[in-house]
């Protein structure tokens, strides 16, 4: 019975471990080391508007640019990253930091305050710069028109 009673523990310790090393607390960070496209969780952006950002972003990466995107339509999206909501770009380099052992490359946020791009070893000045002049409309599907346009000027 003790025996029973230590393998049940030392499952346990591991099957939680293996969970925590993933975990960071914004459901972002999680889905983007498997999925190319993160959308608003309680009010996403219409499916057809979701299916031409995937399309858009899959061609980009056929084209040669592979990305990760991120649409933030509310605080609730963050999970425990509500800091960072309003500021696309910091949450752009915590969300980085969080993928860059799964994913390399570049990374936009689209929030309805704007835009935050984060590029391993590349400078994002000019981009940012050029994502700028990009307005971004309320609601989710002027979050997912506004990152259309900011994906193809990219």
């Amino acid at each position: 019975m003790r025996a029973l009673v230590v393998v049940l523990a030392a499952v346990a310790i591991v099957g939680s471990a293996a969970g925590v090393a993933r975990a960071h607390g914004d459901p972002a960070s999680e889905y983007l080391v498997d999925h190319s496209v993160f959308f608003p969780i309680r009010n996403p952006p219409p499916q057809a508007a979701q299916a031409r950002l995937r399309a858009l972003v899959d061609e980009a990466t056929r084209l040669g640019y592979p990305i990760r995107l991120a649409l933030i339509g509310s605080r609730f999206d963050l999970g425990t990253e509500v800091d960072a909501w309003g500021r696309p770009r910091a949450y752009a380099a915590a969300l980085d930091a969080d993928l860059a052992y799964y994913y390399p490359g570049p990374l936009l946020v689209v929030m309805p305050s704007g835009f935050g791009l984060s590029h391993p070893r590349h400078s994002t000045v000019g981009d940012l710069a050029a994502l700028a002049a990009i307005s971004i409309a309320p609601g989710p599907d002027g979050l997912a028109k506004a990152a259309e346009r900011a994906v193809e000027r990219l």
